[in-house]
């Protein structure tokens, strides 16, 4: 999903040595320094409807005598509001950016998923210590009536080392990184995979992870902090003798999955629940990675088991599968 926005950066001096909030002086009319050119939902000089975009700027602190790796000040996390953004005045040296992407729709507000890493005081000018939380965005995911599309719903991210030159503009074309992947649950056609009418069902999912941290080692990573929880996504809409499949699909964090599907059946007697561990076919745990979707087939009447696959959101599949991939195994029935 690339769409570009254009950021204008030129970017400010920085003031006096410490933590104080006041890093960048007021914008004045000097000379652009930086022009990013930023990969993210927005087209053109569209409002960033859907999505709160956050720059961070960092650069290295003497006076913090090697306590702080990375300084960024309150007054270096800005918000883009619009897809272009102007700022003025940096001092030529090394310096850390970084552009953040998230939700800013289903009733999450944007700004509210910044934070801090677990442990880490509130008001850190830690770069390290800046994180990103994801439990209001999995909240929003277990209301049934909310509707609003997944793919509004992903992280996405970029991090770079850049040096400015005195009298020289730097220019760059900045890619995001989804940083967040895509659970599609496939249970096919209902009355072809259930032994009755479904009243509901239920997926829940322990062990999901929290935070994200916003720093990637120098190296891309993707790091989630350890503190995990345990979420319940419940549907009471099945369609039944409608002839179409019905797909559970989540944005979540990369995680090794520890799952299981709960169905509740109408009028079934004595039996009306039965509960599914989702593993794949060999037993093993099925994950979540970023940047790609994983896509589970529930094989419901003949052996109740979960065929995966896992591929890429874009035009190259990630793990040796189509992107668009068109059919399931023919050994399998499930929705068809």
């Amino acid at each position: 999903m690339n769409k570009q926005i254009i950021i204008g950066l030129t970017l400010m001096s920085l003031m006096a040595a410490g933590c104080s909030n006041n890093d960048s002086p007021a914008a004045d009319e000097r000379q652009v320094q930086a022009v990013f050119k930023i990969e993210s939902r927005a087209d053109g000089t569209e409002t960033l409807a859907d999505e709160c975009l956050r720059m961070f700027i960092a650069d290295r602190r003497q006076e913090h005598d090697n306590t702080e790796a990375l300084h960024c000040g309150e007054d270096w996390r800005i918000d883009l509001t619009t897809n272009s953004y102007k700022l003025s005045g940096m001092t030529a040296q090394w310096y850390k950016f970084a552009f953040v992407s998230v939700p800013n729709c289903a009733g999450v507000n944007g700004k509210s998923l910044f934070t801090v890493a677990e442990g880490a005081d509130e008001k850190t000018c830690d770069f390290n210590e800046l994180a990103i939380d994801y439990v209001p965005v999995l909240e929003a995911q277990q209301t049934e009536s909310n509707k609003t599309s997944v793919d509004k719903l992903d992280v996405w991210r970029a991090v770079m080392n850049r040096w400015l030159q005195p009298d020289v503009v730097l220019t760059e074309e900045v890619t995001m990184q989804r940083l967040t992947g895509r659970l599609e649950l496939n249970l096919g056609k209902p009355e072809d995979q259930f032994r009755a009418k479904v009243a509901s069902i239920a997926v829940t999912l322990n062990g999901v992870p929290q935070k994200f941290l916003i720093h990637d080692e120098d190296e891309g990573q993707i790091i989630t902090e350890n503190n995990t929880e345990s979420y319940t996504f419940a549907y009471t809409d099945i369609p039944w003798d409608e002839g179409s499949d019905y797909v559970v699909t989540l944005a979540l964090p990369p995680h090794e999955v520890q799952a299981a599907l709960v169905v509740n059946y109408k009028d079934a007697g004595n039996n009306p629940q039965e509960v599914y561990q989702i593993m794949d076919s060999n037993k093993e745990a099925v994950s979540i990675k970023a940047n790609t979707k994983t896509t589970i087939l529930f094989n419901g009447m003949e052996t109740g088991e979960f065929e995966v696959r896992y591929a890429g959101f874009n035009e190259k599949a990630v793990i040796d599968v189509d992107d668009e991939w068109n059919g399931w195994s023919e050994q399998t029935d499930g929705g068809e």
